[in-house]
Order: C-alpha cells, then structure tokens, then sequence
C-alpha cells in the first residue's frame, strides 16, 4: 500500500485536467466546524442513556474525551449484555436507535447539531474550487449543509445541485447539466426522510448508487473524514475497484500519526495494487490540505487568507542550548489501596435522614437512597441497629460508580463516618468537620493552647477514592473553652503563616505516620475496609526542549471609526486615542 504525504498529493491534484478527481466526504471533515463526529455522537448517546437510567446530570460528564469518563460508561454497557462491542462499526446505528427510538426525535437531534454552523476554512476553500471549475463533483455520508454553505460564502448566486433520495426526484437528475453537484450518501436533515439506523445504513437506494457508482467509476476520488465504516458506501467502492473502475486513482487522506480502520486498509491494499495513482495521504487535517490546494491553484479570497492568518499566528522560535531538564511535585494525596465496592442494601420503614442517624451505632453507617437504606459495616451490626424497623431482606450490592462521583456522595459520606470512628478511638479529637487535633501535641502559646491538627478531604478521581490531609494547628483557652471566631482565625494564621514547603511537607508525614497503624494506612468497619498508601502522589517528569512558540500579544482598538488607534498597551492606547 503506497502512502505519500500531503505536498506530494498537492502537486499531483494542481496538474490533474479541471473536474477528474470528486471528493467524497466524511463526518471528520466536518469537525472543525463544530459539528461533532459520529464517534463523538456515540459517546453522547451513551452519556444520555447511561444517566438517564441512573437518573443522574450529564453535566457530571461534561467532557467525553477523557479515559475514566469512557471507561465508567462503557462498563456500564458491558455489564448488561446484548449491546455492540466497543468501537465496532455497529455502535453508531445501535445507540443511536437506543437513545431515540423515534425517527422525528432522530431528525430532531441531527437538526439541532448542524443548525447555524458556518463552513470552516477547508469548506470556503472547497467553495472556490468548485466556483472556479477545478471540481464539479463531491459526494458526501453528513447531514449538514457545509459544502453548499461554503459555496454560496464564496458565490451566493451560484447554481449548485444537491441529488439525495430526501429530494423528491432528484434520483433522476443527470449529473452533467452544467452544474457541480452534490450527492447526498445518507439523506439531508432538512427533510423528512432522514437516514440514519442501521436498516438504512447498510443499503443506498438503488437510483443514488446508480448515480455515484456512473459517476465517480471513469474519474479520480479523493476521500476525506470517512472511516469506512458503512456497508452501503464501502460496497460501492469495492464493487468498482473490483470491476477496475475509479480509472484516476484514490486518494484515501487520513491523519498524520493515525491508522485507517480495517476494512479500509483492505481496500486500499487492493487499491493500490490494481491502480498505481491510487495512495494513502497522511494530512495534517482537513483544513490544512484545503487551504494549500487553494493555494496550488493560485486562488485568491481575501476572507480565506485572512482566516489562515488566524489560524496560523504562532512564530517558531528555536533554542540551541536549552538541553534537558527534570520536574517533580509532591501532593498531600494518598491513593486508595482498597475502598468499600459493595453495599448492605434493604427496605425498611424508616422514611427520614434523622430518624436514619439515631439508630446507627459503632458497628455500621447508613444512608437513604432511592427509598432503601444502604449500609456499611457489620452485617450483625446492621441486624441489631435495625432490629425493630421492619428491615427486608438483606442484600449485597455493588455501589454504582456515578454515586460516588457525586459532588456531594452520601457514600463518600458513610467513608468520612469510617474514618472518624476511628480516628476518635485513638488520642485524637474532633473540631469541626473532617477536622481532629491531637491532644498529646498542646503548647502554650500567649496564654493559649495551640494543638497540632488535621484537615482530611476525600474525593473521587479515576475511578478511586483519594484521601487528601492539609495540617493546621486548633486553639483553645487554658481552661479547654472556646475563642471568639476573629482571635481564634488569627492564633491559626500566625501559626501557619511561618509554615513554608519544607515544614508542610514534614507535617505531612508526621501525620501520615500518626495516623498509621503497624506501617499502614487503614480504617475499618466490620468487612468495610478503608486502605490508603502511605506513599503521596507524586508528579515528575524529564525531557528536553528545542523549541517553542511566541504568539503576538492581542491588539487593542480603541477607536471604532479610526482603525490606526490600535495598541497592545492599554495606557498607550488612551493616550493615542486622545
């Protein structure tokens, strides 16, 4: 399989005869218009029906790009059976089905995606290919209306020909009527026959494939943004490569550093091998290559230009001799050896918070949620507490990930309840919340006593429960009552303001090991094991840099009818303007 970068591909489109080569496009050249990609869509689907069903927000996963985000969702699927393997080409039909069983609702979803989106840099560049006969042929699997939208940017008189089976008999325009033309793989989201499950997926109708097959089997393709996933598409292609057709060869662009999908290395191995114009082109992105074949073609759109210079404001700088360097950081976080995963779950006749509170003891914490207790500890602690209210039977169920990610977990809450109980068993008191002292530690400072104390914040990161201790210093009065709130604040804070890296850091371990028990970090509660590592989160890295990037400092105007009254400088500016 032969694989060329993007300026030799550049070369060979800018000497190919006007209106050889089509394009057919795919959901990632459509990115950059903030239209999101049907990967993207499988992830939002997922996001929708995984909180959905556990009646949580979705703003609780807000950004789907991350690792734990993916993988807490997809073990929900995977847990249930009867859903697509992941990353399989049947997730996009599968979910999107699931998610929104209403063909109307689909067609909803779509239209509220591509609604008002402009064309990026790459479709206005598309636009003046096209307006300037260099191309008079793109097929495209999106909804949007992007190409059309580039054109009409660069010409809005301009006749273009959109050919899709949502268009009531555009199956049977001719393509050569004069006009460019667009095919439309998948239908148009502007009108009601929307196609967009599986069913609909895995066959064009007849009449369109009819028309791409006549019309790209002679000429060139160059695909962009497609991963090659459907059937209905692919087979057209391979019919065609098998039948020696698409005559001019394809160019299958796919990122620079990334790899094609499966089926779409197969056919361009076979591609390849029948058609030695045919290539694999590693491109920086969809835009990019646009922009310099504008550019090849002498083209000149001052709206273009200007909009690369947007895109292209970073100045390389080179450094000879910056060599190699080393960092680390070092938190106050301990990471969680093991945590409590399964929760003592019953029905019983207690209905509030408070009453809840007055019958747990030291054996067992609880919580309300979804109408049923859930609890940790010992399960014969659990039958005393909740002897005479009527309990259910009792089972043991895995505590739902989502809960403990919750701003405010109550599970997190009954862990906080763990550990107090037993830091009170030890020498150590409690002074607000999540905050203990140690009696042991008292000083006497300006006729008060001043203890050594700790603040402990537990939170919920990748999929584990992190303890975090940030020490601090308790005062009382030489009899053991209370300060007024102002002298108290300001006893702590000269005691802590003395306190730089060096000494926190000593604290840290100092109330490490305090807390620690024959070398470990450890809090129980019948068969609820709380385990932290004695060993903080550390951060290092080492590597070298040879170069880095200025960026112009942003320009000021200051004048709205003069445009020389710009200035990077505020005060400059003012006074320029006067």
């Amino acid at each position: 399989m032969k694989v060329i970068d993007a300026n030799t591909f550049v070369n060979s489109f800018k000497i190919k005869p006007d209106k050889s080569v089509s394009f057919l496009l795919g959901a990632g050249a459509s990115v950059s218009s903030n239209i999101p990609s049907g990967g993207q869509m499988v992830w939002d689907f997922k996001r929708t029906l995984y909180c959905t069903d556990n009646n949580i927000r979705t703003s609780l996963y807000g950004d789907l790009s991350k690792e734990n985000v993916q993988k807490e969702i997809q073990s929900y699927f995977d847990g249930r059976g009867g859903y697509p393997e992941l990353w399989s080409p049947e997730e996009y039909s599968f979910y999107f089905e699931k998610c929104y069983p209403s063909r109307s609702d689909r067609e909803y979803y779509i239209r509220n995606k591509v609604r008002d989106i402009k064309p990026s840099l790459g479709y206005l560049c598309m636009g003046e290919l096209i307006v300037n006969g260099k191309i008079d042929l793109v097929s495209t699997t999106n909804f949007d209306d992007l190409v059309q939208a580039g054109v009409h940017s660069i010409n809005p008189g301009f006749s273009i020909k959109t050919i899709s089976s949502a268009v009531n008999n555009s199956v049977g325009f001719a393509l050569n009527e004069g006009f460019p033309n667009i095919i439309k793989l998948h239908g148009d989201y502007l009108f009601d026959k929307l196609k967009n499950t599986e069913s609909e997926l895995q066959k064009l109708e007849d009449k369109i494939a009819g028309i791409w097959k006549t019309s790209i089997k002679q000429n060139g393709l160059i695909v962009i943004g497609y991963a090659g996933n459907d059937n209905s598409v692919m087979s057209v292609l391979e019919g065609l490569i098998n039948e020696d057709g698409i005559k001019k060869g394809v160019y299958w662009c796919k990122p620079r550093g990334s790899n094609l999908s499966i089926r779409a290395c197969k056919f361009m191995e076979n591609a390849c091998n029948v058609n030695e114009q045919s290539a694999v082109v590693e491109i920086d992105g969809f835009d990019d290559l646009m922009y310099s074949l504008y550019l090849a073609m002498n083209l000149e759109n001052s709206n273009i230009d200007e909009l690369w210079k947007g895109n292209d404001k970073k100045q390389e700088i080179l450094y000879d001799a910056i060599g190699r360097h080393t960092a680390s950081a070092i938190t106050n976080a301990l990471p969680a050896i093991q945590f409590p995963r399964k929760c003592y779950v019953f029905s019983s006749n207690i209905t509030t918070w408070k009453e809840l509170r007055s019958i747990t003891n030291k054996s067992c914490v609880a919580i309300l949620h979804k109408g049923k207790v859930w609890a940790l500890g010992s399960k014969n602690g659990i039958l005393e507490a909740f002897a005479d209210k009527n309990i259910s039977y009792i089972e043991e169920m895995d505590i739902p990930i989502y809960m403990m990610k919750l701003e405010h977990s109550d599970v997190i809450g009954m862990f906080y309840e763990i550990i107090e109980n037993n830091l009170l068993s030890k020498v150590l008191s409690s002074f607000g919340k999540n905050k203990y002292f140690d009696r042991n530690s008292r000083r006497l400072r300006n006729g008060y006593f001043v203890y050594d104390a700790i603040k402990i914040a537990l939170s919920f990161v990748k999929d584990n429960v992190v303890m975090n201790l940030l020490p601090t210093v308790h005062v009382l009065k030489s009899d053991g009552s209370q300060l007024d709130r102002f002298a108290y604040q300001n006893i702590v804070n000269n005691e802590m303001s003395t306190l730089y890296n060096k000494q926190m850091n000593e604290k840290v371990e100092i109330w490490v090991q305090k807390l620690s028990k024959n070398r470990k970090l450890i809090f129980e509660l019948g068969n609820a094991i709380l385990e932290f590592s004695t060993q903080r989160i550390r951060f290092a890295g080492t590597g070298s840099i040879d170069k880095c990037y200025q960026a112009k400092e942003t320009e000021l105007a200051f004048d709205y009818e003069n445009d020389s009254c710009i200035a990077v400088n505020q005060l400059k500016g003012l006074i320029m303007d006067h």
